[in-house]
């Protein structure tokens, strides 16, 4: 059974967060660039105070789906983890299937 507090940042984003924002129509890519030159831009404030830092990052602006969206996009991570827990119990289960088989095999063979 995975434990999802185990999983890292890039698995969570790379195996449920991006496909879910993928299918709901966004263009990653293009929002990846777009937030890369936000960071750019605020990268010349870091060796400002950092009082100016915040006010400037308080300012971007970054494009996020409308709120149904996110929403929608909770609802199928949230149903495609708990997919993932069901299909690791089944696994689990098969597992334990698997090992009573082995050995009622060897308790036939050796008996």
């Amino acid at each position: 059974m995975i434990n999802k507090k185990s999983l890292s940042e890039k698995n969570i984003c790379s195996k449920y967060i991006n496909p879910a924002i993928e299918k709901s129509g966004w263009d990653m890519k293009r929002q990846v660039q777009y937030v890369k030159k936000c960071l750019l831009q605020m990268d010349t404030l870091l060796f400002k105070e950092n009082c100016i830092l915040e006010v400037k990052a308080k300012e971007l602006i970054f494009p996020l789906p409308p709120l149904g969206e996110q929403k929608a996009i909770i609802e199928k991570v949230t149903a495609l983890m708990g997919l993932c827990d069901a299909l690791e119990q089944e696994i689990e289960q098969s597992k334990g299937y698997s090992e009573q088989l082995m050995q009622s095999v060897l308790r036939e063979v050796f008996n």
